[in-house]
C-alpha cells in the first residue's frame, strides 16, 4: 500500500528514466544499423575469423566437388614400338581370330612364329591376341581402372625355376590385343603361361558372372643366352638403384625356386613362400629410417598391421606364416617404440565407402590428442575390394575424398605414405585379379592426380607390384605369405626421406 507522497515519488522516478530509455533505444538502433551495414558490405565467409576444431558433418560428408582420379595412361614401350598389332589382329594367315594365343615378338618388335633368342639383360615384347567375346555386354562410358579383360601372364623357365609376373597393357585401338615389354636378367628357356579370367569388364561385378578362366601356353619360346664373356652368374647384382616412390619400380623382378638357387654372396636374400625374390634393381632394408627421433601415425587395416608387427619384431612363428589370428590389438594412445621411433597405430576395420565420415572424424579428433606426427602411413581399400556390391568407381570417388581430407585437414604438413591394396589372383566372392588390379590402380591414380605441391609429401607405397600367385595364402585369402611382408617393409624403409 502506497503511503501519502509515494505516488508523487514514483511519478518523478518514471519521468527521469524516460531520457535514459530513449538513449538506450538509440544506441541499440545504431548498433543494429552498423551490423547490417557490415553484413551487406562484407562477404559472409569473412564475418568470422575462426575455424572450428572439428569441421561440420556437412563438410565431412560433402563429396559433390570430388572428382574421380584420372586413370593411369599406358605408353608403348620401346621393345613393342615396331609391332604392327592392328595388322597382326586382322591378318588371318597368322591367326584365325578365334583361339586366344600368346607369343614372344622378335627382338626388333616384329611378329614371328619361330622361337626367339636374346642376350641376358635385354628386353623383348610379348603379346596376347584374344578371341571373340563370349557374351555381349553393355559397357558404360565411365572411367575404368583396369583393362576390360582380366589376363594373368607369367614368364616361366622350367630349366631354372624362375618366374616373372607380367603386367599387360591393352592396345588403345585394337582392344583384343595386349602387350608388355619384359627385361630378362636370368638366362634360360622361357615360355608364357597365360590365364584369361574375365572379359568385357565382367570382373567389376563378379557376383553376376561365372568364373571360367581360359588358360594356355605361348606358341613360341624365348631363349636367353648368357652374356658374351661367359662368366655371367645366374643372378647378378643389378646396377640400377630403385626409385621406390614410383609405381611399378620393381617391374621385371623375378621369383626363383629356392631349390634351384644357390647362395649368392653379397646379395640381400628376400624369400617368398617357395621362391626367392630377385629384384630388377638394387633393394635392401634401410634400418636408418627408424634411427632418428620420429613420431609415426599409422592408420589402416589388418594387412597394414602385419607390416607393423614385422617392423617391431612381433612376427608370427614359421608354422603360421598365413595365420591372421595371431595379430595382437594395439592401443593408439600407447605408442610402440622401434629404435628411436614412436608408433601410434589406429586400426581402420571397416570399408571406406560406407564409413568415410566416421574415419574422417576419428582421424581428426584422435590425431589432435596424440603427439604431432612426423610421418603418416595409410593403408585402406582391401575391405572395400571385398564388398561384392561395391563398384570400383565408388571406391575411387570416396578414396579421393578421404585422401584429400587426410592431406589437407588432418595432416596438412606431414609426409604421408599411402599403401596400395593387396594382390589377388583367382576367384572368391568379390575377389578376382581384375578388381585387385583396379583398386591398386585407383590408389596409384589418386596420388598421381594430386597437385605438384602435395605430391612432394604424399608418397606411394606400391606393394601390389610384388603380387605372385604362389605367395598368396590360399584361393580365398587376400593375405600374402609372411615373407612377402618383409619385402614390403624393405620398400617402406626407403620412403621416409
Amino acid at each position: 500500500m502506497l503511503r501519502k507522497g509515494d505516488d508523487a515519488m514514483y511519478i518523478q522516478q518514471e519521468s527521469s528514466s524516460k531520457p535514459r530509455r530513449s538513449i538506450l533505444i538509440i544506441v541499440i538502433l545504431l548498433l543494429c544499423s552498423g551490423t547490417y551495414l557490415q553484413y551487406v558490405t562484407t562477404k559472409k565467409a569473412n564475418l568470422f575469423s575462426f575455424e572450428p576444431v572439428i569441421p561440420s558433418l556437412t563438410k565431412i560428408s560433402d563429396i559433390s566437388n570430388t572428382t574421380l582420379p584420372t586413370p593411369l595412361e599406358n605408353e608403348m614401350p620401346p621393345a613393342c614400338q615396331r609391332a604392327d598389332f592392328r595388322w597382326l589382329a586382322s591378318d588371318r594367315s597368322y591367326w584365325d581370330g578365334w583361339v586366344s594365343k600368346s607369343f614372344f615378338m622378335r627382338k626388333d618388335g616384329r611378329f614371328t612364329r619361330k622361337n626367339v633368342q636374346i642376350g641376358q639383360g635385354e628386353s623383348v615384347c610379348v603379346a596376347v591376341l584374344l578371341g571373340p567375346i563370349p557374351a555381349v555386354s553393355s559397357i558404360k562410358h565411365m572411367p575404368h581402372y583396369a583393362p576390360s579383360d582380366t589376363i594373368i601372364m607369367t614368364a616361366t623357365s622350367e630349366s631354372t625355376g624362375a618366374a616373372i609376373p607380367i603386367r599387360l597393357a591393352q592396345h588403345d585401338k585394337q582392344s583384343n590385343v595386349y602387350y608388355a615389354s619384359v627385361k630378362f636378367a636370368q638366362h634360360g628357356i622361357w615360355t608364357l603361361d597365360t590365364s584369361v579370367e574375365y572379359r568385357s569388364y565382367f570382373w567389376e561385378q563378379p557376383g553376376i558372372h561365372h568364373y571360367r578362366p581360359n588358360r594356355f601356353t605361348s606358341r613360341n619360346s624365348l631363349t636367353v643366352y648368357k652374356k658374351p664373356n661367359g662368366k655371367s652368374p645366374f643372378v647378378e647384382q643389378p646396377a640400377e638403384v630403385c626409385d621406390l616412390t614410383e609405381a611399378f619400380a620393381l617391374k621385371d623382378s623375378a621369383w626363383i625356386r629356392k631349390e634351384g638357387l644357390q647362395e649368392t654372396e653379397g646379395h640381400v636374400r628376400f624369400e617368398g613362400a617357395r621362391s626367392v625374390f630377385v629384384p630388377s634393381c638394387q633393394l635392401s632394408f634401410d634400418p636408418s629410417c627408424f634411427q632418428s627421433r620420429l613420431t609415426l601415425h599409422i592408420w589402416g587395416d589388418h594387412h597394414l598391421k602385419r607390416n607393423l608387427q614385422h617392423l617391431i619384431g612381433d612376427r608370427p612363428s614359421t608354422e603360421d606364416m598365413c595365420n591372421p589370428e595371431q595379430q595382437p590389438s594395439y592401443d593408439i594412445d600407447a605408442p610402440l617404440v622401434h629404435d628411436m621411433t614412436e608408433i601410434h597405430f589406429g586400426e581402420i576395420d571397416t570399408d571406406i565407402v560406407d564409413h568415410h565420415q566416421r574415419w574422417k572424424l576419428d582421424m581428426q579428433g584422435i590425431s589432435r590428442r596424440l603427439p604431432k606426427a612426423d610421418v603418416v602411413i595409410l593403408g585402406v581399400g582391401n575391405l572395400d575390394m571385398m564388398n561384392m556390391r561395391q563398384h570400383p568407381n565408388e571406391f575411387a570417388k570416396l578414396f579421393m575424398s578421404f585422401l584429400d581430407y587426410t592431406v589437407h585437414d588432418v595432416y596438412p604438413n606431414q609426409r604421408i605414405i599411402v599403401k596400395t591394396t593387396q594382390y589377388f589372383a583367382g576367384h572368391a566372392r568379390a575377389l578376382n585379379y581384375g578388381r585387385s588390379e583396379a583398386y591398386a590402380n585407383i590408389i596409384r591414380s589418386a596420388i598421381a592426380s594430386l597437385s605438384e605441391q602435395d605430391k612432394q609429401r604424399v608418397i606411394l607405397w606400391d606393394t601390389h607390384q610384388l603380387g605372385y600367385k604362389e605367395n598368396t595364402c590360399g584361393d580365398d585369402s587376400l593375405l600374402s605369405h609372411s615373407h612377402v611382408v618383409d619385402i614390403e617393409n624393405a620398400i617402406l624403409s626407403h620412403l621416409f626421406i
